[in-house]
């Protein structure tokens, strides 16, 4: 390779380099939680784990008051907090759409696997008469019994 083909090789590099490059400033981690946090919601993440995107939309909630905070008066420790709390956001919205994930994989390969034949399909439920809770005293031989005569209503038939 000689040098005018370096030279043309860097150059296209370069240019290559530019093109992708947006012209836009990378997200905020207050942006980047919102993102993640609205994805998770519009995957419907929350079907599959409750608590992680419960946990995401609390953490961004917090992060968005800690920046307002922050910015209200120019606090740097609510300006970290902030940060910190769209960081954990972003880590349980990621979390739950990973779970979520991984579920909906989980039914596929089954429902997969019983159309192959490869396991057999649950037995239908049948509905079972719940057992007596309350089990009859038992009765010793020697227990003397004790007749209480039926009354029936005037009128009916005995």
């Amino acid at each position: 390779m000689n040098k005018n083909s370096c030279t043309l090789l860097a150059c296209m590099l370069m240019l290559a380099g530019c093109a992708t490059h947006s012209g836009r400033p990378p997200l905020t981690p207050l942006e980047s939680a919102q993102l993640a946090v609205a994805r998770a919601d519009e995957a419907r993440v929350g079907d599959f784990a409750y608590d992680d995107m419960s946990n995401a939309r609390q953490r961004l909630v917090e992060a968005r008051a800690a920046s307002s905070k922050a910015q209200a008066s120019n606090d740097a420790a609510a300006a970290r907090n902030a940060r910190q709390f769209a960081e954990e956001a972003t880590a349980d919205a990621e979390l739950a759409t990973a779970k979520a994930q991984y579920a909906r994989i989980q039914a596929a390969t089954f429902a997969l696997k019983q159309q192959l034949g490869l396991i057999a399909a649950p037995p239908p439920e049948t509905m079972q008469p719940e057992p007596d809770t309350i089990p009859d005293p038992p009765m010793s031989p020697d227990a003397p019994t004790i007749d209480v005569p039926v009354q029936t209503q005037p009128g009916a038939p005995a």
